[in-house]
């Protein structure tokens, strides 16, 4: 068995700055069926998710004792919001990556990455490229910002 090629592209802002506001707007629309599509697609989020629950335990206040049944889908929707804000960072704040291309297709601009893979991500954008593509939430962003203009 051998490695297979696979790659990651998402929609890039052309001005990430400029951008960010509601990029972080859909985040925080991402809706429960979203966000949990995302975690049964992406398993280090599901091993985010476990490691703040733990984390959690000793810290549990009254407030939260109220929303015992929502606190799950409240956590998952923290670590998936907080993920997705640090692949935004990372990818799109200006900083250099070597394992990313950038290309412009009908005058949208798309970050891709990739490589061999035997089952892993084959870089460490590979998973934030995917995790934003699948997320949606730059989707139409240029279309978007400009009728905001």
């Amino acid at each position: 068995m051998g490695a297979d090629m696979i790659l990651a592209c998402c929609e890039m802002p052309g001005d990430y700055k400029a951008a960010k506001p509601l990029l972080l707007k859909r985040i925080k629309e991402l809706d429960k069926a979203k966000v949990e599509a995302l975690i049964s697609e992406h398993y280090i989020l599901e091993s985010l998710i476990e490691d703040m629950l733990d984390d959690f335990e000793d810290k549990v206040t009254e407030g939260d004792l109220w929303e015992v049944n929502n606190l799950r889908a409240k956590k998952e929707k923290e670590v998936v919001s907080k993920t997705l804000e640090e692949a935004l960072d990372y990818l799109f704040d200006g900083r250099y990556n070597r394992d990313t291309a950038e290309m412009q297709i009908r005058g949208v601009w798309f970050s891709f990455s990739g490589g061999l893979s035997w089952g892993d991500d084959p870089t460490e954008s590979f998973h934030y490229i995917s995790l934003i593509d699948d997320s949606g939430i730059t989707d139409n962003l240029q279309d978007e910002l400009e009728t905001q203009a």
